[in-house]
């Protein structure tokens, strides 16, 4: 039994130590990458310019954007950032239960000069697939409690479940409900967010809620604390609020005064339609059924053409591939192509940061096998697992052998150790510090105070100095010389 004691208690504090050491280095590391991916890096990305050309506008952290042709001609700036009108994702991702941060959405109510805030509303999810919300307002000033907001108005109580707005939970991606450019949440769109932007107004003021309820588009003024019904029907998918950036390049512009400066675009499982602040119909586009199944920015170009742009990524080739597909509002395709973008390679995304970051051979040949064979197969690069795995094997093989060899590295330190100071349980030591690498070798060093080592006045041998006798000679070693100070019981 003591023996037991006397090397799990050690193995233990040295394991402590190795998992403080990896957590205290990758936080080190993350922080120094945001500089090298980050600090003097770019990055490029194709755009739709307002004329309909496309172009390769290249963003510097520290410097000036620059325009240039697909065939590197050099082009002025547009008067109008180049950027879609709404973006949706029509593919339903996989549902997982909502955290606190996507369950509560936060809108404010503005005096009429719109300086302070006189109340603050919260929008409250339950996070559930098949969810429920309410909406509920409390005084700026005095932090009272002002009421509640369900299906059947405004009242003093906290609704029942059933008097709740139903919420569909699958319209959520990437921790955000899709079409929530304001407010984080799928179901409502706050336009305050953007009252400063040109390219994002509306004539509905930011007291105002657009609400996408069951099978209802819903209009809710948290000042009157009202609700009206909007529209009524089948496949409303999300709602956003969008404004006009053609629009703005011409005081007189046709399409200026048939949409105004800002609208609400409704993404249904078949159509974006534009509609004005009260529900209105202004204008419908019928999207190909190739595309409905794609992360799309829509781009409306004129009454009956538009243009559709998506991205496509590749994990096994540092290219990004954007496609853009031009089509009519019958959603007839007229013309497509591709631009493909050699990206700047990022440090972070590399197999050896990882390697660098946890350099525990374990823990990382695991993680780079089988956590790069699952991004294989999401992206559909790889059919099955053994593709997969066999793709992962081939973009990661050099990381995983350097990090085994720097596991076998520090298991031979930890093995002349052992031999040098004559401690047992060397096999478990040794394998445990190659199992974990660099941080094993660090707590395993630091997991006790090592004796001096001095020669053994019998045999010479260096022999370490916490015990009665030579681990070499066996022969005891000689007591300190009295020096006439020393102090007998």
């Amino acid at each position: 039994m003591s023996n037991r004691i006397r090397i799990w208690q050690p193995w233990l504090l040295a394991i402590v130590l190795a998992l403080g050491f990896t957590v205290t280095w990758v936080f080190v590391l993350a922080l120094s990458s945001e500089f090298f991916d980050h600090g003097w890096g770019e990055s490029k990305n194709a755009v739709l310019l307002p004329d309909e050309t496309l172009a390769i506008h290249t963003y510097r952290r520290y410097g000036p954007d620059t325009y240039e042709t697909l065939d590197g001609k050099p082009l002025k700036p547009p008067k109008v950032s180049p950027t879609g009108v709404c973006t949706t994702w029509w593919e339903d991702p996989p549902w997982n239960p909502a955290t606190w941060g996507e369950r509560i959405a936060v809108f404010s109510d503005y005096d009429n000069n719109y300086h302070w805030p006189v109340a603050y509303w919260y929008l409250v999810y339950d996070g559930r697939l098949d969810g429920i919300a309410y909406f509920v307002g409390y005084d700026a000033k005095n932090r009272q409690c002002l009421g509640y907001l369900g299906r059947n108005g405004f009242q003093r109580q906290a609704p029942s479940p059933e008097e709740r707005f139903p919420i569909d939970g699958t319209r959520r991606l990437n921790g955000v409900f899709a079409g929530s450019s304001g407010s984080n949440y799928e179901v409502a769109y706050h336009f305050s967010s953007y009252s400063n932007s040109p390219n994002f107004r509306t004539s509905a003021p930011g007291y105002v809620v657009y609400l996408l309820s069951g099978n209802r588009l819903l209009r809710v003024n948290l000042r009157d604390k009202s609700i009206r019904v909007l529209r009524e029907s089948e496949g409303m998918k999300t709602i956003q609020g969008v404004g006009n950036p053609r629009a703005n390049l011409a005081k007189k512009s046709p399409q200026r005064r048939a949409y105004g400066p800002s609208m609400l675009a409704l993404w249904t499982t078949t159509d974006m339609v534009f509609l004005d602040d009260e529900g209105r119909e202004l204008r419908r586009w019928t999207i190909p059924e190739s595309l409905r199944n794609k992360s799309i920015t829509f781009y409306p170009m004129s009454e009956t053409r538009a243009v559709a742009q998506w991205q496509q990524r590749f994990s096994r080739r540092p290219i990004e591939r954007y496609h853009f597909v031009w089509f009519n509002d019958q959603g007839e395709v007229q013309k497509k192509t591709s631009v493909d973008l050699l990206q700047e390679h990022q440090w972070r995304n590399s197999p050896w940061f990882a390697a660098a970051a946890m350099p525990v051979p374990a823990v990382y040949t695991a993680g780079a096998l089988i956590g790069t064979a699952v991004v294989y197969l999401r992206s559909g690069e790889a059919a099955d697992w053994p593709g997969a795995l066999n793709a992962a094997w081939e973009d990661t093989w050099p990381a995983i052998v350097s990090v085994a060899l720097v596991g076998l590295a520090a298991a031979v330190v930890c093995y002349r150790r052992q031999r040098r100071y004559r401690q047992p349980w060397t096999w478990v030591w040794v394998i445990t510090v190659f199992l974990f690498g660099v941080p094993g070798l660090i707590g395993y060093l630091f997991h006790r105070r090592w004796p001096a080592v001095e020669a053994c006045p019998s045999c010479a041998a260096p022999a370490p100095r916490d015990r009665e006798a030579c681990c070499a000679c066996g022969r005891d070693f000689p007591h300190p010389a009295r020096k006439g100070t020393e102090v007998f019981a």
